[in-house]
Order: structure tokens, then C-alpha cells, then sequence
């Protein structure tokens, strides 16, 4: 995620003072960003191409087995389009699959950056809601700010009928 510049749009939600915004995203905090909280299981999921080149992973967290999980995915810029795609795409089928993965009916995305949204969109993820200037993180709304400027956060829903049937088309 250094390497491609990133950490500050994966961890843009995170409660820093501003004489500590060079801490956010370096091995520490990546380290207790991906650590399950107590009553939090995750899972992640490293993506590769046919040669074994890492692309990046893919996350599950706020998992309720056979019912609902929270999307993350970050993938390495010279994957991104139809690689990228197909990388969240095979997740999906993992979260949904029941014997093999978390089994779950449905999948939810957070973001406020417009192309991850249109990510989410491309997998048949359907818009639930726009919160304006506010997210929630650990169950406690906080209002997200990113470089002095208030975000909006897209909420993204995918049902495991809805899935398979956009694969089916």
C-alpha cells in the first residue's frame, strides 16, 4: 500500500491528531487496522495473477456467519479494470459460498471515493444510501474528513440472489 500510495485512502476514517497523520497506514497501524476486535472476526484474502505476482487482497470484517459481512479490497494499481474485477468478483463468490467460505446472504461496501463505488456498481451492488460527511467506525458515527474536506460515504449492498443472478446474464 506505500508503494502505491494508498494508506491514506484506506484508512482515510481513522481519528488522528493531526501531529500524528504520518502514522496513519504504516505497519503498526496496518497491523491494528486488520486485528479482530473483540466479537470481530476477519478474514482477508490475498489475490495473485497466473505468475504468482501479488495483486493486492481483499478483506471481510463485521462478519456474522451465513449472514452479513463488511467488503474492503485493495488492489495494486496495474491491476486495476478487469483483474481488479474479477479479483472482488471471485471474493464474492467465496463470502456467498457456505461450504468453502463465510456463507453469507449478503455483502455491504463503505467508501466515499467515487471509483470504488463504481467497483462496487460493476459487481451489482446497488446504492443503499449516501451519509453525508459521516461514517461509522467501531459502531460510533465519526464525521470523515480528508485533506480538511468533509466526505460523503456511499453504502453498497449485494445480496447473494442478486449476485448470481448478475452472473447468470
Amino acid at each position: 500500500m506505500e508503494d502505491e500510495d494508498a494508506t491514506k485512502y484506506v484508512f482515510y476514517g481513522q481519528d488522528l491528531d493531526p501531529q500524528d497523520e504520518a502514522m496513519r497506514g504504516d505497519l503498526v497501524d496496518f497491523v491494528r487496522f486488520f486485528e479482530p476486535q473483540i466479537g470481530d472476526y476477519k478474514q482477508t484474502l490475498m489475490c495473485q495473477d497466473k505468475q504468482g505476482e501479488f495483486m493486492g487482497y481483499s478483506w471481510f470484517e463485521k462478519i456474522n456467519l451465513g449472514v452479513r459481512a463488511n467488503y474492503g479490497v485493495f488492489l495494486r494499481r496495474r491491476y486495476w479494470g478487469s483483474m481488479a474485477r474479477e479479483a472482488s468478483r471471485m471474493s464474492f463468490e467465496w463470502a456467498f459460498d457456505s461450504e468453502k467460505g463465510l456463507g453469507v446472504q449478503e455483502i455491504l461496501a463503505y467508501s466515499p471515493w467515487r471509483w470504488a463505488v463504481s467497483h462496487g456498481e460493476w459487481l451489482g451492488m446497488k446504492v443503499v444510501d449516501v451519509i453525508p460527511s459521516m461514517c461509522i467506525l467501531d459502531n460510533v458515527p465519526r464525521r470523515i474528513v480528508y485533506k480538511e474536506k468533509p466526505l460523503d460515504v456511499t453504502v453498497l449492498k449485494i445480496t447473494r440472489a442478486e449476485f448470481y443472478g448478475k452472473l447468470a446474464t
